[in-house]
C-alpha cells in the first residue's frame, strides 16, 4: 500500500534533501510540492541552452522539456 508523504515529513524531506534535491521549503504545501524551472534550459531541437527569459515569445511553446533534454539552472 502507498503512504504519503505530508506536513512535517515533506518538509524535513526538503530540508535534509533526501529525495528533493536542493529544494525550497516554501514549495512543500500539505501533501504536494512545487517544482520549479530555472531559465536556462538546453534544447536538443535548437543545438545549444536557451535563456527562456530572453527568447521570443513565438519560441516558447516549443520549450516542452524532451527525453534526453534538461533545465540548466
Amino acid at each position: 500500500m502507498s503512504r504519503a508523504i505530508t506536513g512535517d515529513h515533506l518538509l524535513r524531506a526538503v530540508e535534509t534533501q533526501t529525495f528533493i534535491k536542493n529544494g525550497v521549503a516554501a514549495c512543500a504545501e500539505g501533501i504536494k510540492y512545487d517544482f520549479r524551472m530555472g531559465s536556462q534550459v538546453l534544447k536538443a531541437k535548437f543545438g545549444r541552452s536557451m535563456d527562456m527569459a530572453k527568447m521570443e515569445e513565438s519560441l516558447k511553446p516549443d520549450m516542452a522539456i524532451e527525453p534526453g533534454e534538461e533545465c540548466l539552472s
